[in-house]
């Protein structure tokens, strides 16, 4: 049975705009309001690829603003596309600094399709370029606070690039020891996608997740739905403790990236022997 993610963050890919986004067209433009104060983009891009438009938008203090919805062909311009709670395909999300939490509609129970929305004014398919507003009521997964944000993009160049499938790569460190996987599996089974991290000693580190998890902070723990776990020869341990951060979720691609931290401190039932794994990163296809 799938286990439903009430509190899932909605973000496809932040593509490390903190550092490199940057403008397609100097007409490019993107304003608002956080929480009622005047926001100005510095920078704006957009991709349009597998039928999804995202456009991401960075503040001029390094804040980011990050749409994602699905045009529809032929009628772009014709209706307002809702942003709703629980939403993977569309969504809206605020994230003020690379280290702080990221605010979602997705992860707030009042979006029904009445808070949060994104119109487009523009679809120019020859030129790429897209104009539009925006509301939204966005929440931290993590707590109650919640932000809300208005705004406008205007002449955004879109990239219609598909994006190279990437290499997978896993490292840790456990214990003091460097964890170098050599083989890495991902499978979506039963709503998990579960991927198996294997060293050449023959040690493995696996990282289970839902399948319809997006970018964002989740919480490790030995029976919930974000787990960790650290095998040593015919011994499982499962993590008690830790964080996995998911960077990008793209299920058209099926590519799943992210860091994470994880530790069994004491032994139990399921931890057979104790261990901390920390600077987990992972970049995997399913």
């Amino acid at each position: 049975m799938k286990k439903k993610v009430f509190y899932a963050i909605i973000l496809v890919s932040l593509f490390s705009v903190f550092t490199s986004c940057k403008k397609d067209d100097p007409k490019a433009s993107a304003k608002g309001t956080v929480n009622g104060a005047p926001w100005t983009a510095s920078a704006v891009s957009a991709k349009f690829v597998y039928g999804h438009l995202t456009i991401t938008a960075v503040g001029i203090t390094g804040d980011v603003v990050t749409l994602k919805v699905e045009p529809l062909t032929g009628l772009e311009t014709m209706m307002p596309y809702d942003l709703n709670f629980g939403d993977i395909s569309q969504f809206g999300s605020y994230q003020q600094s690379s280290t702080s939490s990221i605010f979602t509609t997705s992860a707030d129970l009042a979006n029904d399709g009445l808070n949060s929305s994104v119109s487009l004014s523009k679809f120019d398919a020859s030129k790429k370029e897209v104009s539009g507003t925006y509301t939204m009521q966005v929440k931290d997964p993590n707590s109650s606070a919640t932000m809300t944000l208005t705004g406008t993009f205007t002449d955004v160049v879109y990239d219609t690039t598909v994006p190279p499938i990437p290499t997978k790569t896993m490292t840790a460190t456990i214990g003091t020891t460097n964890f170098v996987a050599t083989s890495i599996t991902s499978l979506d089974v039963l709503f998990n996608i579960t991927t198996i991290c294997t060293a050449a000693n023959g040690n493995k580190v696996s990282i289970i997740v839902p399948d319809d998890i997006t970018p964002g902070t989740y919480t490790v723990s030995e029976d919930g739905d974000y787990r960790v776990t650290y095998s040593v020869g015919s011994n499982i341990s499962e993590a008690t403790t830790g964080q996995i951060v998911i960077t990008e979720n793209d299920p058209d691609a099926a590519v799943l990236t992210g860091t994470f931290t994880a530790s069994a401190p004491s032994t139990g039932y399921y931890q057979p022997f104790i261990f901390t794994l920390t600077a987990g990163t992972f970049v995997t296809t399913y």
